[in-house]
């Protein structure tokens, strides 16, 4: 799970006395079922590996980092690799979304996690991975 940052971002990898971690990964990882193993990347704090050999990647996005995410998402596609956004960015724009991943989670990610590595496991992709999951009202 990676929570992108862009370039420009002014900490980018400096030595800070208080900068906000991102959240919604740590929470995620919390609740991510056993015998799953995860990895989490803070851009700000170390970069993402190009050549990471996963099976699915998702990616924490908010509207200052998603032109990096939409990168990201771009990249880690090509070889087949399974991509998932979330975030306030992929909740308001779910179809430009889309475009750069396999799948959107619109609003709280915690209560769908379950079903997006459920969903990401299946072989063949299930049609429902191309679609962005919302909970239900």
């Amino acid at each position: 799970m990676i929570a992108p940052s862009g370039a420009s971002y002014v900490w980018r990898k400096k030595k800070v006395a208080f900068t906000l971690p991102p959240m919604a990964l740590p929470l995620l990882a919390a609740v991510t079922p056993k015998g799953v193993t995860v990895k989490l990347v803070d851009e700000a704090v170390e970069d993402v590996d190009p050549n990471l050999e996963v099976d699915l990647v998702g990616l924490s996005v908010m509207t200052a980092n998603a032109p990096r995410a939409y990168a990201l998402g771009d990249h880690f596609s090509l070889p087949g690799i399974k991509v998932v956004m979330g975030g306030i960015h992929p909740s308001s724009l779910p179809d430009e979304s889309l475009q750069h991943a396999d799948a959107v989670v619109i609003g709280e990610g915690e209560p769908l996690w379950s079903q997006v590595l459920e969903d990401a496991g299946k072989k063949p992709a299930q049609s429902a991975l191309s679609k962005s999951f919302s909970r239900s009202p």
